[in-house]
């Protein structure tokens, strides 16, 4: 569980696949729609700045892939729900899905 590097703090890559780039775009549109635009840019700014610098106070754990080194857990911030990857022996969170909770 990587904590500091040289006497810093740890900065995680977070990633995501070009699936879920396209499906962000289309819960922004329905978002808008429903007059949480805003609210929906803020929360992935918050959960992405949150994710790089301090993944593991984040989320709530929800299990741990079997014979792998990632755990997997959840958080909402109105009006979204993130599932993501922490892995667990480098600086990496994988985003694996994201909810419009509308």
């Amino acid at each position: 569980m990587p904590k500091e590097g040289n006497g810093q703090p740890i900065v995680f890559k977070v990633s995501f696949s070009g699936a879920l780039a396209q499906e962000l775009k289309k819960l922004h549109k329905r978002a808008k729609s429903a007059g949480l635009g805003d609210a929906y840019l803020e929360a992935l700014r918050v959960a992405v700045f949150r994710m790089k610098n301090d993944p593991w106070g984040f989320g709530e754990l929800i299990g741990r892939m079997k014979n792998s080194p990632w755990s997997i857990h959840v958080r909402v911030i109105k009006p979204l729900l993130f599932e993501f990857g922490i892995h667990e022996e480098e600086p990496i969170v994988f985003i694996r899905r994201v909810q419009l909770m509308i």
